[in-house]
């Protein structure tokens, strides 16, 4: 799977973080950022690295949980954020308490 075509195909999606059910939308995705649209911020910025160092862990791990990705060095204010976009990759699958991303 190409990651960053993926990333286009969620831009313009109404996506939500999975624990609080915050609504976001990507609203830019480029070489070296995301721009998310959220409830609070009209450009919210994530550097490209943060979610494909999410990916790369999640694909060599075939499990992940929000805590280790937040571990990997991303910003804490951009965790559920990263989190919500994978869970939304195919693939992908989820569950809460403590949110876990799995891929078979």
């Amino acid at each position: 799977m190409d990651l960053a075509v993926e990333l286009r195909n969620l831009q313009g999606k109404r996506l939500t973080t999975l624990y609080q059910n915050k609504p976001f939308e990507i609203t830019q995705v480029s070489t070296i950022q995301i721009v998310l649209k959220t409830s609070k911020e009209a450009a919210h910025t994530i550097p490209l690295k943060e979610i494909t160092s999410a990916w790369n862990y999640l694909q060599k791990h075939r499990k992940a949980t929000s805590s280790e990705i937040r571990d990997l060095g991303g910003s804490e204010a951009s965790n559920a954020y990263v989190v919500a976009i994978l869970a939304s990759l195919p693939g992908v699958k989820h569950k809460l308490g403590p949110i876990v991303l799995t891929l078979p």
